[in-house]
């Protein structure tokens, strides 16, 4: 069986094999390392490590062994897309203010109530 570093350096060079093994040795890691850190469906979480894995294939000719283990260059990928998603999830969960108070009540106890159920929705999505 061949080393990490082994793997790396033919994936490098070309050799799908070598690259495939690296994928089905470290996607389930991946899988889980993602699926702790985002509320989403199992397919959600299985897409996202797809797109890791293909960030890994684009950019694996600038990967540089520098005497930390390759999993934590594929960790700070994950890392960076779960950064990216959340970024992205906030984009779309935030509102303007005019169309937040359209629903809300006349009466100041009422839109306090209706802001801060929006507010803890709109949390439970970045956490």
């Amino acid at each position: 069986m061949l080393q990490v570093s082994e793997l790396v350096s033919l994936a490098q060079q070309g050799d799908s094999t070598a690259f495939a093994t690296l994928y089905e040795g470290y996607r389930p890691t991946i899988y889980r390392f993602l699926r702790r850190r985002l509320d989403r469906s199992n397919q959600a979480v299985e897409d996202l490590t797809e797109d890791v894995f293909v960030k890994v294939f684009e950019r694996l000719d600038r990967y540089e062994e520098r005497g930390l283990p390759f999993t934590a260059w594929l960790y700070r990928i994950a890392r960076n897309h779960v950064v990216d998603c959340l970024r992205a999830q906030r984009r779309t969960a935030c509102q303007s203010l005019e169309s937040s108070e359209a629903r809300w009540s006349a009466t100041p106890v009422a839109s306090l109530t209706a802001y801060s159920t929006e507010r803890r929705s709109s949390q439970r999505w970045l956490a």
